[in-house]
Formats: C-alpha cells, structure tokens, sequence
C-alpha cells in the first residue's frame, strides 16, 4: 500500500483504490444521496436548482454527471451545460457522446490489434536456434 495525497482536499491518505481519501468518499455518498433523493421528488430538475435546493455546489453535480452518475436535464428538455468532451455537442451525462465514444472505442481497439500483431512478430524473431 503507498501514501498518496487526495485529490479533493489534499490530505495524505493510504491508497488502496480509490484517488480520494475517506472523508472525502464519504462526502461524495451523503452529497450523491442528497441529489438522488432530490431527484426522485423532482425528475426534470435544472443543476441549479438542483445545486440551490440540496446544497450540494454544481461543479460537483456536473463532476457526477461526467461520471454517467447521474443524467440532469433542464425544465425545457435541454441538457444542462455538459458537453461532449471530443465535438461538443450538448450531453445529459458522460464525457463523450454516442458517436465520438464508438470512434474511440474503435480506435482503441485497432490499436489493440497493431500492438499484438507487433508482440507476436517480435516474439517469433527471437526464437532463432543455431545448429
């Protein structure tokens, strides 16, 4: 186990799996919780009514909605300033939209294949016997 410092208050903590320390992790279950709750009352919720109502700041609503945590839409049907992170389209959640996710996937994946078909030759040519 190393020491790393948390990325949201910047105490040192013992990693294990997660970026942040305890206290922090705890925060983000009571503030998600309050969100959650909120939006079960209030389906079609704007973030900042969302943020006015609960407390809980926007940036760290918008930080659960890049997550795929949670999906906010404003009152008129449009997504409530998330965008796609590659075009820039507007979002109800994540970081990249439909389209740009498939060609990043597809992208990783042939990438994936380059490498192992490298790997694979790489190894052949280091087999070479002398008689």
């Amino acid at each position: 186990m190393s020491l790393k410092n948390c990325k949201r208050c910047g105490k040192l903590f013992q990693f294990q799996q997660h970026s942040v320390c305890q206290s922090c992790l705890v925060k983000d279950q009571e503030d998600f919780s309050k969100i959650w709750n909120y939006m079960q009352e209030h389906p079609r919720v704007s973030v900042l009514e969302l943020s006015r109502e609960t407390g809980v700041r926007a940036e760290v609503i918008n930080r659960f909605r890049r997550e795929g945590r949670l999906a906010v839409q404003s009152t008129n049907g449009e997504p409530a300033n998330l965008t796609c992170e590659a075009c820039g389209i507007p979002l109800e959640q994540g970081r990249y939209c439909q389209q740009c996710s498939a060609k990043l996937s597809t992208a990783f994946q042939g990438r994936d294949l380059k490498e192992r078909r490298k790997s694979r030759s790489l190894d052949y040519s280091y087999r070479y016997k002398p008689r």
